[in-house]
């Protein structure tokens, strides 16, 4: 038995195996089965946007640099993690956003980024990443990452717009917010803070602080290593080969 998450990606193993698998003449009399966990919804669904919302504005100019290297680690850890697939959605905020990539494959996202500078407005990055998303028309799963060093200045509720997201993208996607703290100015107890904890909680995610570039360099890379599998696909994983394993030892063996 070979059993395939991804056919395409695939291909070439399993055919390599099955070769191998044939040529054994004491195995002859028991067939070679692939196994398709998931059917092609299932797979869309497993897969990932990552839309980063990412504040530039004038006090990250000093970290501009550890920023960058934050989520360069972060693309070069999912593609190691054979997250080729991922799609990609860069926003920039400051007084205003504007969308750096849209929608991008992992080998395509651009690793530079430019920073503008200026005032903070949260609400201003999320409407903006608002209209990436709802041009997402596959099944994947979005996740948001929101970071900021600073005080929101805008007159809107970054934490109803999550709220909204989270209701809004509930039945074609699974959505998901983390928000990360940045930088010595984001106190614990301090109104960012809560914020920042408010929007992930609405957005059924985590608010992680990182005072430097280091931990921000981890924090980056710990929501890239948990992005997995759901356990809902999980449990489809154990059904179906649970379920065709048994299948084959009645065929193979009864």
């Amino acid at each position: 038995m070979f059993c395939v998450i991804k056919p395409k990606a695939t291909a070439k193993m399993r055919d390599a195996f099955k070769a191998q698998y044939t040529s054994k003449a004491s195995d002859a009399e028991r067939a070679f089965k692939d196994i398709e966990l998931f059917d092609t919804k299932q797979q869309e669904a497993q897969s990932y946007h990552f839309v980063f919302v990412l504040d530039e504005s004038g006090s990250m100019r000093p970290h501009w640099d550890e920023l960058q290297k934050a989520y360069n680690n972060f693309l070069t850890r999912r593609h190691d993690d054979q997250g080729g697939d991922d799609l990609i959605t860069v926003v920039q905020f400051d007084s205003s956003a504007h969308t750096i990539c849209s929608r991008q494959k992992v080998a395509s996202t651009p690793r530079t980024l430019s920073i503008h500078g200026g005032g903070t407005d949260y609400a201003k990055g999320l409407k903006e990443a608002t209209k990436e998303i709802e041009n997402d028309k596959t099944k994947a799963s979005i996740v948001m990452i929101f970071m900021s060093d600073g005080t929101d200045d805008g007159s809107e509720s970054p934490e109803n717009i999550i709220s909204q997201l989270k209701s809004k993208y509930a039945k074609d996607h699974n959505f998901i917010c983390h928000t990360i703290g940045f930088g010595p100015d984001i106190t614990k107890g301090s109104e960012e803070e809560k914020k920042l904890h408010r929007m992930a909680n609405n957005g059924g995610g985590e608010m992680y602080k990182a005072e430097t570039g280091n931990e921000l360099i981890k924090k980056f890379g710990d929501i890239a290593a948990n992005s997995t599998t759901s356990s809902a696909l999980i449990e489809r994983f154990s059904e179906i080969l649970s379920r065709d394993i048994n299948t084959k030892i009645m065929v193979d063996y009864l």
